[in-house]
């Protein structure tokens, strides 16, 4: 693919678009209008996905998780599909990177340019990138994540070591010549990799404040196995009270 200056305009306006769309936070915007109360206030003081579950409930953090997850993806594919479409009429439209909208969305979800550029962590809407890569990898990175946690009992750790070895494991050619790699048609080799392995990073770096909890022992720890079993001895629990009733 022979470079032009439109590789880079194109795909500059793309990611400024995504980023203001990134910076669009369900979890604060809900907690202060629905909950009455500012999630930042709260627990890790974080706007993420994680905060939302453990202050808020599990509904909430779905619906914030979903909203995070889905922005990055559904953002990746709509340019894609423009790209397809415009390129018909200009060859400059095949300088398109759908990833970069991807990017743009998770690094305004971390850097919100509405909220004083303090977001949340990324890792759902790194997840949403994942999925728009490849399908397969996709659940490569789910299985990893939930590996982790299940071993390791902390959100923070499963999340920085999946996203890592999820955008390593993007390099294997694999991805890019069978027919679920649809969406790197037209785009340098690698690049994609590149930018997930730019997104990891990130996350690497807005963990921080964890590693430090890590170190002394003050990291808050999931039990999933406990989790699921306290869930369903309340429904069992509920259940058996409106019987009564």
């Amino acid at each position: 693919m022979k470079f032009d200056f439109s590789y880079i305009w194109i795909n500059l306006i793309i990611f400024l678009c995504a980023y203001l769309i990134g910076s669009i936070n369900l979890s604060i915007i809900l907690s202060k209008y629905k909950n009455k109360d500012d999630i930042r206030t709260k627990g890790s003081g974080n706007p993420g996905s994680t905060n939302a579950f453990r202050n808020f409930g599990t509904k909430f953090g779905i619906i914030v998780f979903l909203f995070d997850f889905l922005k990055s993806y559904i953002s990746i594919i709509i340019v894609f599909l423009f790209k397809q479409f415009l390129t018909i009429y200009d060859s400059n439209f095949n300088y398109v990177l759908p990833l970069i909208a991807g990017l743009g969305v998770m690094l305004g979800h971390i850097f919100p340019v509405y909220f004083k550029f303090k977001g949340g962590k990324g890792v759902a809407s790194f997840f949403g990138i994942l999925l728009a890569f490849d399908f397969v990898l996709f659940l490569i990175g789910v299985i990893l994540f939930f590996t982790i946690l299940l071993i390791g009992k902390m959100v923070s750790l499963s999340s920085v070591i999946s996203t890592n070895l999820t955008s390593l494991i993007s390099f294997i050619p694999f991805f890019y010549f069978w027919p679920l790699g649809f969406i790197h048609l037209n785009t340098p080799f690698y690049v994609d990799s590149v930018m997930l392995v730019i997104g990891s990073a990130t996350i690497m770096l807005t963990h921080i404040p964890n590693y430090f909890k890590i170190s002394d022992g003050h990291e808050n720890k999931v039990n999933l196995i406990k989790y699921f079993k306290n869930k369903k001895n309340e429904k069992i629990v509920s259940s058996n009270h409106k019987e009564i009733n």
